[in-house]
């Protein structure tokens, strides 16, 4: 049957959407890393003690998610090498994520004393554990050493910062922000300024807080 008027009609391609940012990266990315992972395993059954392949197995295996397989890498390399790159920091972080205070300040106290190249990490953690434990006093060294470290940044400044006024230090911490002011001048005033609004709450007969306060906005 066919329809007058319709003899040449070519009905038209049906047009699919096409994605056109469609990154299929991950697949070769998933690819490559499980061949890596198959030469490493390949090598280590090899060499039992090559350190290189069980580092690098265990931060694959991190990377993908995998902590137990990692932390088994780890341990491994430990005992054929304890100074071996960054498996301190590496198993000290995991063992921090993991709540696990002890394991982690054994191990990132090692890598600090290896002069591991993320010190101010290191400290950061360390810093945290012993604030937990509430041995403050080397808390507040390990955040003080972060701002030695990293002195041209304002997160430090404001780790320590926030341990004083948790502990409710409060000279101590406003003498921090004022510190910072040159290096800092817009996080250190916005802090300043809460700082004050915060100290006016909590002691509201004590004239000194609005006045400071007030000169914030001179």
């Amino acid at each position: 049957l066919k329809l007058k008027g319709l003899e040449d009609f070519t009905p038209p391609l049906m047009q699919f959407p096409v994605e056109a940012n469609l990154n299929m990266d991950f697949l070769d990315d998933r690819i490559s890393s499980e061949s890596q992972k198959k030469e490493l395993i390949r090598k280590i059954e090899i060499n039992p003690r090559d350190t290189f392949s069980l580092y690098e197995l265990g931060m694959l295996y991190k990377k993908e998610k995998e902590p137990e397989k990692a932390q088994e890498m780890f341990i491994r390399v430990i005992q054929l090498n304890s100074n071996y790159q960054q498996v301190n920091y590496e198993y000290g972080s995991m063992a921090m994520e993991k709540q696990e205070y002890e394991k982690a300040e054994i191990l990132l106290r090692k890598a600090l004393s290896n002069n591991n190249s993320n010190q101010y990490t290191i400290n950061l953690q360390l810093a945290k554990i012993y604030e937990i434990w509430r041995d403050f006093e080397r808390a507040e060294l390990h955040y003080k050493s972060g701002i030695q470290l990293s002195d041209k940044i304002f997160e430090p400044y404001y780790n320590l910062y926030d341990f004083y006024i948790k502990q409710k230090k409060y000279k101590d911490a406003e003498k921090i922000l004022m510190n910072t002011q040159t290096l800092f001048p817009s996080e250190s005033n916005h802090h300043l300024f809460t700082f004050y609004e915060t100290m006016m709450h909590l002691f509201p007969n004590d004239g000194q807080w609005p006045y400071k306060a007030a000169n914030r906005y001179l």
